[in-house]
Parts: structure tokens; C-alpha cells; sequence
């Protein structure tokens, strides 16, 4: 805290500012005008000065970093894009109920897959409102209480977005520290 602790600085500049209610600038000017480039200037090492040389090669690391997420996000967009405009999304539980034959097990392991194809480019939130929509309601008919089948549906959104074959929030932990994308 006491040799870097000059870079708390730009914390309370901006919790300033949020509380005073000032309207901050847009996102495009943000990141030249935050208070953060000018905190770096108080450092006694000229090598940890953010100069706009090493502002253009974070937005360069920045791009580099992304594109990977992006690919994933695209490719998993076109697949949820299908699946939701075909209307395939809302005869889920019909499918489901008619598939099982009235099994709980292979309506569950049903509903499981189809949550990982719903949230293959959506996030958790968003996966379990529509899991519920369209999952729980085949879970409910095939004798699954309703506070499990929500449970169900809740754990299936959180498994889809760790699981592959997207993996989104692994991918962008990767890309953000710098990690390994695949399994070694």
C-alpha cells in the first residue's frame, strides 16, 4: 500500500463522481479521460507512466485477447439463433414428454441437453428463464415437483456455461489471464 497506493486514487475520483451524479463521459472517451492515465504518472519508475505508446499495445493485447471469446460467441449465436427462431424453442417440452415416454430419468437427461444448447451464447440468467419456459413445464408433466424441475433448470444453466462444447466462461477467463484454451 505504500508504494503503489497512489492508484487508489483514481477509485475514489470515480466513486466520487458516481455519487456526486455528474454525468461521466461516454464509453468512447472514457478510458483516455478516467483519472487511472493520470495516476500512473505518480509512480517514481518512468516505466510505469501510461504514455500513449503502451496505451495503444493494451488495445492491441485488448483485441488479441477477445477474439477468441468472439468466435465462440458468434458460432454459439448462429446455433441459439436457429433454435429460437425456427420455433423449435417452444416445442422443447412437447419433445421432451413424447421422447421420455413418461421416464423422469431420460426427461431429465433430455432437459439437460437441451439446456446446454440453449445456453450455448446466453448468459446464466438468461439460460434459466428460458430453461424454465421451456424445460420445466415437460419436468412438472413427467411427475417432477416444481421446485426441483426449477432447480434443475437453474443447475443445467450454470453447468451450460462451464461445460463445452462453448465453455464461455472458461474461454474468456483464458483470454483474459492469458491461459491455455484447450485441455493439454
Amino acid at each position: 500500500m505504500l508504494t503503489k497506493g497512489y492508484h487508489l486514487i483514481s477509485l475514489a475520483v470515480l466513486i466520487a463522481l458516481l455519487w456526486s451524479g455528474t454525468n461521466l463521459p461516454s464509453m468512447r472517451r472514457s478510458a483516455p479521460s478516467s483519472p487511472l492515465s493520470l495516476t500512473s504518472f505518480l509512480s517514481k519508475d518512468r516505466n510505469e507512466w501510461l504514455l500513449p505508446k503502451k496505451i495503444v499495445e493494451a488495445i492491441i493485447e485488448g483485441a488479441k485477447n477477445v477474439l477468441p471469446v468472439a468466435v465462440l460467441l458468434a458460432a454459439a449465436g448462429l446455433i441459439v439463433g436457429t433454435f429460437t427462431l425456427t420455433g423449435l424453442g417452444l416445442k422443447i417440452s412437447s419433445i421432451i414428454m413424447s421422447v421420455s415416454g413418461g421416464s423422469r430419468i431420460i426427461a431429465i437427461l433430455l432437459a439437460l441437453l437441451a439446456s446446454m444448447v440453449i445456453g450455448l451464447s446466453l448468459p446464466i440468467t438468461a439460460t434459466y428463464i428460458m430453461t424454465v419456459v421451456m424445460v420445466a413445464p415437460a419436468l412438472v408433466k413427467v411427475g417432477v415437483p416444481a421446485h426441483v424441475a426449477h432447480l434443475l433448470a437453474f443447475y443445467f444453466a450454470v453447468l451450460s456455461e462451464v461445460s463445452p462444447p462453448v465453455g464461455l466462461s472458461p474461454s474468456a477467463a483464458a483470454a483474459v489471464t492469458g491461459g491455455i484454451l484447450s485441455a493439454p
